[in-house]
């Protein structure tokens, strides 16, 4: 058992009746002394049923009228209690030891600020084979990075913070980080000041991805966008003014190339589907940076 005396597990939602029950559920189920733990549920200005499936719940309801990841995150973590913070999305499934196998970590090693699980799935749609095939929602694809300008980090998906780091570092940056990328900024400085980020792999969760080609091209989007504004943060960090990566206009020219082929020759729905998948992804990207870059007035190509 985990030596501090609780954890506080934050889920930040926005109209997602279609999940948000099958969280909840596995959350009240899990094998963890319910005194040990609270559910703190942050309603970031949901219009459809949410926050009445959430009120059918024993969780604290917050809520949260401006419509950013970050703030409705800065708002379930002043509401906590906990000497560690755990947060998972709110279209994730938690397995029921997720929370002991989280947790469990920290006791290891004093200087562990940051405890990652694994994202799992189970796709169904061709989009949610795709970004499972391409590993676009992966935890240890995050945490193996180390190329310029994009350290390791953990997707708040599945990760459990210690309060002492927050109150080191700060909170969510809600205002520099307008789409995305508040988790990767939070990992950078936390490991900056010193604190480790691990991986426990046995700390599961089950995450629903993306089910559209639109839903495909506006998280892709978001990521080419987050990717600008991480670097025009922390650039002097990474001592560079301006930060060129060609890999992706080189993707985009790849499977424009190989869709005609596909389309034509290949049996197969899914390998069919693929470059035009990798297409629409990598445009969503390029198009995201090309915004951030105005956004930002930072190039970042």
């Amino acid at each position: 058992m985990n030596k501090a005396k609780k954890i506080s597990i934050i889920v930040i939602v926005y109209n997602a009746e279609k999940t948000i029950k099958e969280c909840l559920e596995s959350l009240v189920h899990l094998r963890f002394p319910g005194s040990k733990f609270e559910i703190i549920v942050v309603d970031n200005a949901s219009t459809d049923s949410t926050p009445a499936i959430i009120r059918s719940f024993p969780v604290t309801y917050v809520y949260e009228a401006r419509r950013n990841r970050a703030s409705a995150r800065n708002a379930g973590i002043r509401s906590a209690s906990g000497d560690i913070i755990a947060f998972i999305d709110a279209d994730c499934v938690a397995h029921p030891d997720w929370l002991e196998r989280l947790v469990a970590k920290f006791d290891t090693d004093d200087k562990i600020g940051g405890v990652a699980g694994a994202l799992l799935s189970e796709p169904q749609s061709l989009v949610e084979k795709y970004i499972a095939y391409r590993r676009i929602v992966d935890q240890e694809k995050m945490l193996d990075k180390g190329r310029c300008c994009s350290p390791p980090f953990a997707l708040t998906a599945n990760l459990a913070i210690r309060r002492k780091v927050l109150d080191t570092i700060g909170l969510f940056d809600d205002e520099n980080l307008p789409i995305t990328g508040e988790d990767a900024d939070l990992c950078w400085r936390m490991q900056w000041a010193g604190f480790r980020l691990v991986y426990e792999p046995h700390a599961i969760v089950w995450h629903k991805h993306r089910s559209s080609i639109r839903q495909l091209f506006l998280q892709t989007y978001g990521y080419g966008f987050s990717n600008v504004s991480l670097f025009a943060k922390h650039h002097k960090k990474f001592h560079r003014r301006i930060w060129v990566d060609v890999r992706f206009y080189i993707w985009l020219f790849k499977s424009l190339l190989k869709i005609p082929y596909a389309q034509i020759f290949v049996r197969n729905e899914f390998e069919r589907a693929v470059p035009v998948f990798d297409f629409i992804a990598n445009l969503g990207i390029i198009l995201g940076k090309i915004h951030g870059s105005i956004y930002h007035k930072r190039l970042v190509i």
